[in-house]
Formats: structure tokens, C-alpha cells, sequence
């Protein structure tokens, strides 16, 4: 609203303002990188506080290595294990020491962008900026990781608001999926969904699961977030195919 954010426009004159209500996140991040002009693009969200250093240590590793370039996500919320569980299932694959070991896919809390590449797959994020849709449009296997460009997330969904986040990514995740999956895949797909949430939590515990009691205690919070992520995926596997499918094709 640009009465709300009239303190903040006289705050930041160089910023350009975007007002767009009644957009989710996803055209709110389509519209912003539609208005850039510049050699780059960095994005972010507004539960991310940056570290002081974060966008000279991007500059540097663009002047070193002009490609996309992920960030790292550290958790600015340990007050409880539901925190821990957002964190862990949202953003821990970008903890800077997983980021170097692992090299997760380019997530929008915290990643830098070639401008260029960007308008050259405009058909893919026009209508929404979806990370594993741009990532696999962009990066493919040229994208590398700046551990130095940290930015602490303070993500507070409630219990139900975050339930509903992951079906909602689940599902379209499941849309993606199942249109670039041979038919062999999608049979396998169909009747594995239940598997999931173990194979995801598994995978968590392999990566993360030595690190403290934080992600024990955080268990059952994340199973549950898993469940409704998996709901998502075996709605887009056995339900009817939705009309914004096909432009999961791009």
C-alpha cells in the first residue's frame, strides 16, 4: 500500500516502488525482475536480514565468475523447534557449510543472477518466478556459490499458514515434475508419493542430522511439514491436471 510505505519512500529515494496488491510472492518476484535494468539481479524476501559484507562478497565472486550465484541462508529464529523445522525444511541445504559441500539449486531468499540469462527465460518466470523453474532454466550445470553472502532468516509462518505453503509447493512441484517425467517415472511417482516424507526427512538426517539436538527435537514438526508437501505431490499426480500446467512445459 503506498500510503503504508511513505515513510520508507522518502527513506530510499533510489528505490523504485512496485505496488502491486493481492499478488503472491511468486508474480510479486516476476514483476520486480521485470523492472531491472542492470548487469545483475540479486534477490532476496522480506524475513532475510543481510549480512554486512554479503553484497561485496557477491561482487567479488561475479567479478571472479559471471554466472548465477547462490548464497547462504543461516536461521535467525532458534526460539523453538517448530522455528528450527521451517528452517531446516525451507533453507538448510544453504547453511554456508552445506553450501559449499553440496551446491544446492539457486533459491530467491539469497541468489545473484546474470540479467541476461534472466530475459532470455522470461517465458518461464513471466507469470511467476518459481526457484526450481528458474534455476533449471538458467543454471543448468553453470551456477556456482558464495558462501560470504549470508543472509539470516527469520521466516514466521504460523503452523497452519506453513502447512498450506508446503502443499502449495508440493503441488506445483508435482505439476514440474510429473510434465518432464518419462512415462516409467510418472508410474513410479504415482504409486511412491507416500514415501516422501521419509525419503525427504532421510535425506535431511544424512545432511544435517549430526549437527545438534536442534533437528531431534524439531522431528516431528518437520515429518509434518514433509506430509503436506507430499500431499501436494500426489494431488498433482493423481488429481486432474490444473490449466496453468502447460506453462510448466517452458
Amino acid at each position: 500500500d503506498e500510503d503504508q510505505a511513505a515513510t520508507l519512500i522518502s527513506k530510499y529515494p533510489g528505490v523504485n516502488w512496485i505496488f502491486a496488491p493481492g499478488r503472491d510472492v511468486f508474480a510479486l518476484r516476476s514483476l520486480g525482475v521485470r523492472q531491472a535494468r542492470e548487469d545483475v539481479v540479486v534477490m532476496t524476501e522480506d524475513h532475510c536480514l543481510w549480512e554486512v559484507e554479503s553484497l561485496a562478497a557477491y561482487s567479488r565472486a561475479y567479478q571472479e565468475r559471471p554466472l548465477s550465484i547462490g548464497g547462504a541462508i543461516v536461521n535467525g529464529r532458534g526460539e523453538s523447534s517448530f522455528a528450527w523445522a521451517l528452517y531446516f525444511v525451507e533453507y538448510a541445504n544453504y547453511s554456508p557449510d552445506l553450501l559449499m559441500t553440496h551446491k544446492p539449486p539457486l533459491c530467491s531468499a539469497n541468489a545473484l543472477f546474470p540479467n541476461s540469462l534472466l530475459q532470455k527465460a522470461e517465458s518461464v518466470w513471466k507469470n511467476g518466478f518459481y526457484d526450481n523453474e528458474v534455476h533449471d532454466a538458467v543454471a543448468g550445470q553453470t551456477w556456482d556459490v558464495a558462501p560470504e553472502a549470508v543472509v539470516s532468516s527469520k521466516l514466521s509462518f504460523s503452523l497452519r499458514e506453513a502447512l498450506v505453503h508446503m502443499n502449495v509447493g508440493g503441488r506445483r512441484f508435482g505439476g514440474y515434475r510429473w510434465i518432464h517425467s518419462s512415462l516409467p517415472k510418472r508410474v513410479a511417482l504415482k504409486f511412491g508419493a507416500w514415501l516422501i516424507p521419509l525419503v525427504m526427512w532421510f535425506r535431511l538426517l544424512v545432511k544435517v542430522g549430526q549437527t545438534g539436538s536442534q533437528f531431534w527435537s524439531s522431528t516431528p514438526y518437520i515429518v509434518l511439514l514433509y506430509s503436506a508437501w507430499a500431499l501436494g505431490e500426489f494431488q498433482a499426480y493423481w488429481g486432474p491436471k490444473e490449466e496453468g500446467d502447460s506453462a510448466l512445459k517452458s
